[in-house]
Formats: C-alpha cells, sequence, structure tokens
C-alpha cells in the first residue's frame, strides 16, 4: 500500500477539477477578453438564507488583497529562503505586490456595480442562480 506522503499529490488533484471551457460551452461562444461591468463577491454565512446587498469597492478589493496573499504565501515563503542565501538579491516587484495589487484592483473596481450574495454551508450550488441574476439586475438599475 503506497504511503501517505506518496498518495498526498493524488488527493490533492483530486480537490479541484479543472475542465477546458471548450468541453462545457460551443467554442463560438467563447471570447478571451471581454468588459467587466458587475462584480459578484460571493461568501458563506451563518445564516439560513441566501441574502444579496451592495458592497464596496473598497470590501472587495480588501477581501481580493487578501485572497491573494494567501495564494502567494508558499511563493513568498521560498523566496524568503532564497533571500537569506542571497541576501543581496531582491526583487521590487515581488516585495511590492500588495502594493501593486491594490493599486490595480482599486482602478479596476471603481465605478463598476458591486453587490455581496452570501449564502449558507453547505450550499446546494443551484440554489445560487436565481440570486446572483437577480443581484446583478438589481445592481444593473439606474
Amino acid at each position: 500500500m503506497p504511503s501517505t506522503r506518496t498518495r498526498a499529490p493524488t488527493l490533492e488533484r483530486q480537490v479541484y477539477v479543472q475542465v477546458p471551457p471548450e468541453r462545457l460551452f460551443d467554442s463560438g461562444r467563447i471570447r478571451a477578453r471581454g468588459p467587466v461591468d458587475r462584480v459578484v463577491l460571493v461568501a458563506s454565512h451563518d445564516r439560513a438564507e441566501i441574502t444579496t446587498e451592495p458592497v464596496a469597492a473598497e470590501e472587495v478589493a480588501a477581501r481580493m488583497l487578501a485572497s491573494l496573499a494567501e495564494e502567494r504565501a508558499v511563493f513568498m515563503a521560498y523566496y524568503r529562503q532564497f533571500r537569506f542565501a542571497f541576501p543581496d538579491r531582491g526583487s521590487a516587484v515581488v516585495e511590492d505586490a500588495e502594493r501593486i495589487e491594490h493599486q490595480l484592483l482599486t482602478t479596476a473596481l471603481t465605478g463598476l456595480d458591486l453587490v455581496w450574495v452570501r449564502h449558507p454551508y453547505p450550499l446546494e450550488i443551484s440554489a445560487m442562480r436565481q440570486p446572483v441574476v437577480d443581484a446583478l439586475a438589481l445592481v444593473a438599475q439606474p
């Protein structure tokens, strides 16, 4: 029987699924780029219902910055080890990443319609369709 150490990579790959969009949608409907005019921030909460409300750009940016920092955590651990070994070799882009991301997010989110959809956990994913559609319609109203 394989050890836990040899099974771990297999288990980690099963946590998520990567499916090319072409397998899910007609290739004629897939665009590599497009405008963003609305953003939906989705998060769980401790209530039984799905709720929607407008959210400020600063709130979305702060949460996205925290998420990006978490995604960068393993890389940053290696970067700090590199800096220990080579203290004279740094990267301004790596060390300034959070400030750069904050600036880019603030610019990108300013003026957009933003809505927060909160849901109970665990969630029946099909229950999210109508609240998200309604939330997008809500923020699109003049």
